[in-house]
């Protein structure tokens, strides 16, 4: 299971999330005081790419077709959806480091 560098906690601050490709799909890191958390930002409806769609919030918005989604627990806030799914993060130093595939964290 690894890890990619997405960027210093101070380039991943509130209203300023990262994204990065990871096996050909859209991650979002988004980060709020020491907390980080990365979701998987394609539309459970028809894969549209959410990092290219308006953001309030913690609401992102599917620019296709509306479906909107909570971006701090992933769940679909319209629709019966499956999450968007959740990357783990971890931190080093000032670090930021994401995971290559979404899941649970690796055990310490």
């Amino acid at each position: 299971s690894g890890y990619v560098f997405v960027g210093n906690r101070d380039d991943i601050a509130p209203g300023k999330p990262v994204t990065v490709r990871l096996m050909g799909k859209p991650v979002t890191v988004f980060g709020r005081d020491s907390d980080f958390w990365a979701r998987e930002m394609g539309c459970k409806h028809q894969g549209a790419d959410l990092s290219a769609s308006p953001i309030s919030g913690d609401v992102v918005t599917c620019s296709r077709h509306g479906w909107q989604y909570d971006l701090t627990t992933g769940k679909c806030l319209n629709h019966d959806s499956p999450p968007l799914r959740t990357h783990h993060v971890a931190v080093d130093g000032d670090a930021v480091f994401v995971a290559l595939f979404p899941g649970d964290p690796p055990p310490e």
